[in-house]
Order: C-alpha cells, then sequence, then structure tokens
C-alpha cells in the first residue's frame, strides 16, 4: 500500500465484523519505519514496527477516544516472530531477540549469541541474512520450555536454522534443520499421556513440497511413521545400514542426518531403500561408523 495507508490502521464495528467505515481510521507516528505487525497482550493492542512498538488504547470509540502510546524502543522483523508465554512477550528484531512485559523497554536476552545479529566487519561465527527475514518465524515448544526462531542464515533464502531460547533455564543453543522451514505453528496432535489417550501439544513446521513436519520426526499425516533415530551397523560411502530399523516405506526424498558420533553434522537424502538399508543421492564427506 501507499506509505500513508501503510502506516494507518481501520476497525469494524462491534458485532459486525465486515461493516468497515472508510473514515474510522487512526494513523501511528510516522517515525520513518516500517509497520510489521499487531498482537493484543494483556488488556492492550500493540502494533509493531521493525525498530519500535507502540500501545493503543480506547474505552468506546477509538475514533474519539482512541490513543496510542510509544511502548518500547524495539520492534519486530515480521508479524510471525513473537509468541507470548505467561505474562512475558518474546519478539525478534534485528538487534536480537527480548522479554518485553508491557511496563519496560525490552530486556535483551540475546547476548550469548549476538554476534549472530551484529554483521561486524570481521566478526566471527554465522550471520543472519536479514534479507529473508519475511519468512523467518517463531514457535514455542510448551513441553521443552523453549523458543524457537526459525532463521536464515548467510547464504539461505529459506530458514535452515532455529535459535533456541530455554527460557527457564536461559540458555541458548543452534539447531541446525536438514529442511527448509518456511513456516511453524503450535498445534496438538493425538497422543499417549500415561495411560490415557489425548492430544499432545507440540510445533510443526512447514516445508518444502507442502510438507507438514512435527519434531519427533513423522510427517504429518503419514500412517507409517517407522525408525526415525538409531546407529549405524556400517555404512558405504552412498549408502547406511541400521540393522535394528525399520525405515518408514516412504523415505525416499526425505534427509537423513548424522546427529553424532564420526561424520556428525552431515546430511544426505534418501533415493533408495529397504527396510534396515538406504542409499544416498551424494557421497558422505565423512563416512560414518558404528559410534554415529
Amino acid at each position: 500500500p501507499a506509505a500513508e495507508e501503510a502506516n494507518s490502521f481501520q476497525w469494524s464495528a462491534p458485532n459486525d465484523p465486515q461493516a468497515w467505515n472508510p473514515s474510522d481510521v487512526l494513523v501511528l507516528p510516522e517515525d520513518g519505519d516500517k509497520v510489521t505487525g499487531a498482537f493484543n497482550y494483556g488488556s492492550y493492542l500493540y502494533f509493531l514496527k521493525s525498530r519500535t512498538m507502540y500501545r493503543f488504547i480506547t474505552r468506546s470509540d477509538p475514533a474519539a477516544d482512541g490513543r496510542i502510546f510509544l511502548a518500547c524502543k524495539r520492534g519486530c522483523v515480521n508479524n510471525r516472530c513473537w509468541v507470548i508465554i505467561d505474562e512475558t512477550c518474546f519478539l525478534l528484531d534485528t538487534g536480537g531477540a527480548y522479554a518485553y512485559k508491557g511496563d519496560d523497554q525490552g530486556d535483551p536476552i540475546s547476548t550469548p549469541i549476538q554476534d549472530m545479529f551484529n554483521n561486524v566487519p570481521g566478526g566471527t561465527g554465522p550471520k543472519i541474512n536479514w534479507a529473508a527475514s519475511r519468512y523467518f518465524s517463531a514457535c514455542h515448544s510448551p513441553n521443552e520450555e523453549v523458543v524457537r526462531w526459525f532463521v536464515a542464515l548467510a547464504g539461505d533464502y529459506v530458514p535452515r536454522h532455529a535459535l533456541c531460547y530455554a527460557y527457564k533455564l536461559q540458555k541458548w543453543w543452534t539447531e541446525p534443520l536438514p529442511f527448509r522451514a518456511g513456516a511453524s505453528i503450535l498445534g496438538k496432535i493425538g497422543g499417549r499421556v500415561g495411560t490415557v489417550q489425548e492430544p499432545v501439544e507440540q510445533y510443526y513446521v512447514g516445508s518444502t513440497g507442502g510438507r507438514v513436519l512435527a519434531p519427533n520426526g513423522s510427517l504429518d499425516g503419514s500412517g507409517d511413521d517407522g525408525t526415525i533415530r538409531g546407529t549405524v551397523t556400517s555404512a558405504g560411502w552412498l549408502s547406511l545400514t541400521d540393522v535394528n530399523a525399520r525405515f518408514a516405506t516412504g523415505a525416499v526424498n526425505s534427509p537423513v542426518a548424522i546427529t553424532g558420533g564420526k561424520g556428525r553434522g552431515q546430511v544426505r537424502y534418501v533415493t533408495a531403500q529397504t527396510s534396515s538399508r538406504l542409499t544416498l543421492n551424494t557421497p558422505w564427506r565423512v563416512k560414518p561408523d558404528t559410534t554415529s
């Protein structure tokens, strides 16, 4: 939209969400920043920009008594990179990740991984590719007590890494992904808790080919999960065998990652399979062994 429209917002009449009065419009302060999203938090509506956040309040009629205040001099990269947990909102902007509790200027929490945000010439380690930020997302994993921000690093155009924050322990780590994750969401899947069958809350990611993937390694909607984790019995340069495995019949085109031991960090794709042997698309750089 035009710049003036992109910095304004409209509202519908109560109980009539399709009734839009074109004269019912308020304009956010013009600060040269870009509007990136909005969310409800407490009893307020917050408008996000890339570097700032505004709080909106009204008693009855926004046109008559609506007020907009600067809430925080931190923003959010898009409308998918914030999550609310209990009474704290966790957000991501180009300055890092921070916690917002409604009455402060945001508490920086990403100090241990700050080098990933500061594009300083000569700096060490991987850097976030902000040009791909439209695909970034955040998701809460309640059972792990972890927030994940799915981001693209330099060279990637869609997220292939997750910045993980254990908010109770205040610990950070980075998870490389064996697939692209262009979206994420918290949902429920049927599961068993003890002897009771009930939905289990977990996060999902949207990947390539219209796939929705669950963190337990299964493909949403697939009836045969098969073995998703094991130890290598033997490996050729273009194969991997686990005699104790029962790989799902639909494993072709799926990624297989070496997560520990010799060859750790390598990812290949399955081109053919049996129940215990996978044939791969390209040779291993470091051939796995029984420690893998």
